[in-house]
């Protein structure tokens, strides 16, 4: 499970700027599990929390109320805020990209995340 906790500056989610620290996720609690394979069912559970950005981007889109409750009850807003700003092109719409960032406080809004390709 990953703990709720305050971010900690000395150390970085994507090494190249202070973020908050997703821990590694050692037992991850039943209900957490379950929420895991809905929202991504073309991975194991266990594997889609190992990538804690990737879990949380596929819950803030389409994570039903329940789905975001229980999830809510193991990242902070903190860790919200992060997997916002590491987000994987792709994966949250132009929607739900708005939504979070209004109910977060992240303003303003910037640019989805988009791919970029080899030229």
């Amino acid at each position: 499970m990953i703990p709720r906790q305050a971010p900690d500056a000395s150390r970085t989610a994507s090494g190249t700027s202070p973020a908050v620290a997703f821990a590694a996720v050692q037992a991850s609690p039943p209900d957490l599990l379950r929420v895991a394979k809905r929202m991504v069912w073309f991975k194991e559970p266990e594997e889609t929390l190992r990538d804690p950005v990737f879990f949380l981007c596929h819950v803030m889109t389409y994570g039903t109320v329940a789905d975001v409750a229980t999830t809510r009850e193991h990242f902070s807003d903190n860790h919200l805020r992060e997997a916002l700003r590491l987000a994987h092109p792709g994966i949250l719409d132009a929607r739900s990209w708005t939504y979070w960032h209004v109910v977060l406080d992240v303003q303003p809004v910037p640019p989805l995340p988009t791919r970029r390709l080899p030229e």
